[in-house]
């Protein structure tokens, strides 16, 4: 009676073999980009807070001319002269020459000086505010590439087991220890391995690419030496709550109300009637 087991021919299974060696990962040269604390300290040199800079020293100046008085102003005027019959020439010119000077009065100066004064902080807050964006936006590219750094480490080490399992499947179906369909599904998982391994390297390039551009780094970043994740600082549930409250327990020196019971404040106390043993009550005749 056949076996209902079919083997592949051997040919196919030394193809199979050499196909699933030429995906297993191979190593490449790293350019480790600088640490994160390096990339914040050249902060000042991005677009934004450059710009922002600049703004603010425009600011400033504007401040400083404020504080100067206006300049005087001097004009000369000549009427009656170059003209014709008796007064051509400038033999009967009237000449006039002003000086005019403007004098702030009711407060102008100091007004305009609370105006620029108001300029330069507001401009000053905007460059706080770019170099904090700009420092947000670096800690999140650079986290994002060392994520996916990580993803694409874990991708390979997954498509190094499936390769190494889906050849133990074509061995034993050489062998005819296995059937047909599970070297099939082998080479199958290995694909899918594979083009796991390829998603999460396209990522990885992807994300240093954003790193290298943010980070304005002359070379192009492909490693990560140095860990932010690892140095995030985390927080507990119970800090992260927020409008947590402990309840304070009672001072041992506290003074008791009469006939009460120790209060705190989270929670009082409730006081109930007392009852008898046998669980009746007789009532009271009033005494004349």
């Amino acid at each position: 009676m056949p076996s209902p087991i079919r083997r592949l021919p051997p040919l196919a299974i030394g193809c199979a073999l050499v196909a699933l060696t030429t995906v297993l990962p191979r190593p490449a040269w790293a350019d480790p980009a600088p640490s994160f604390q390096t990339l914040l300290e050249r902060i000042g040199a991005s677009p934004s807070a450059a710009e922002a800079d600049a703004l603010l020293e425009a600011a400033e100046a504007r401040v400083r001319q404020a504080r100067v008085r206006p300049n005087p102003t001097a004009a000369l005027e000549a009427e009656n002269a170059f003209g014709s019959g008796p007064f051509s020439g400038y033999d009967n010119a009237e000449t006039t020459l002003s000086l005019t000077q403007d004098l702030e009065l009711w407060g102008r100066r100091g007004a305009r000086v609370e105006v620029a004064r108001a300029e330069a902080g507001t401009a000053a807050l905007r460059r706080d505010q770019a170099v904090v964006d700009a420092a947000g936006r670096l800690a999140l590219v650079y986290a994002e590439a060392e994520a996916a750094e990580r993803r694409f480490a874990l991708a390979e080490e997954a498509l190094g087991l499936t390769i190494a399992d889906a050849r133990a499947a074509l061995v034993l179906v050489e062998e005819g220890r296995e059937p047909l369909l599970r070297g099939i599904q082998a080479e199958s998982e290995a694909a899918a391995a594979r083009a796991t391994r390829d998603e999460a390297q396209a990522e990885r390039d992807a994300a240093f690419a954003r790193l290298t551009a943010v980070a304005m780094l002359p070379t192009p970043a492909t490693s990560i030496a140095d860990s932010l994740l690892d140095d995030a600082p985390l927080r507990t549930p119970l800090e992260a709550a927020p409008g947590r409250r402990r309840c304070a327990s009672p001072r041992p020196n506290a003074r008791r109300p009469s006939g009460g019971s120790p209060s705190s404040g989270c929670a009082r106390g409730r006081m109930s009637a007392p009852a008898s043993a046998s669980g009746d009550t007789k009532p009271r005749t009033p005494r004349p």
